[in-house]
């Protein structure tokens, strides 16, 4: 895999797939209900998609442990990027349109109804090498918060 370019590079919203291309570890918390620890990769596709995977350890506050994964395939526009669901065909999670904020970080919004219940989600993305995911979902069946923390790892690390 070449090389990925740093974010500060290239931060802006029509270029922000590219920054995110590479390693990082994640850690996400679930209320106080579940954390999970691991990683997750960003690798260009032969469409052009940012492929995102995901693996990592589940801890629930009960002590149950379980292995988790997940995918998703984001696609750059002019002002952000869509995350698909990785299945066949693919089907819209959400759009995000990316602005700059006065201290220099991009935000974005989106919500995703899924039945009865809504995603709103926050991104947040620093300047150097880190950016933060925030699920906020309410609705007859689900009420929680998850945040997901995103490093990238370094060349070590690898």
């Amino acid at each position: 895999m070449p090389n990925p370019v740093s974010i500060i590079e290239t931060f802006s919203p029509d270029t922000i797939l590219q920054s995110l291309l590479g390693a990082w570890t994640i850690e996400r918390r679930v209320d106080d209900a579940a954390t999970l620890t691991g990683n997750a990769t960003f690798e260009r596709s032969r469409e052009g998609e940012a492929v995102y995977h995901e693996q990592g350890t589940l801890r629930l506050s009960t002590g149950y442990e379980a292995a988790a994964e997940r995918k998703y395939l984001y696609r750059q526009s002019p002002d952000g990027f869509a995350v698909f669901f990785a299945e066949h065909p693919p089907r819209l999670f959400h759009e995000v349109t990316l602005a700059r904020e006065a201290d220099g970080r991009l935000f974005g919004a989106a919500e995703h109804a899924c039945a009865d219940d809504l995603y709103r989600t926050e991104y947040q993305f620093e300047p150097g090498a880190n950016f933060v995911i925030c699920h906020r979902v309410r609705g007859p069946r689900k009420a929680y918060t998850m945040t997901t923390v995103y490093r990238r790892m370094a060349d070590t690390d690898r």
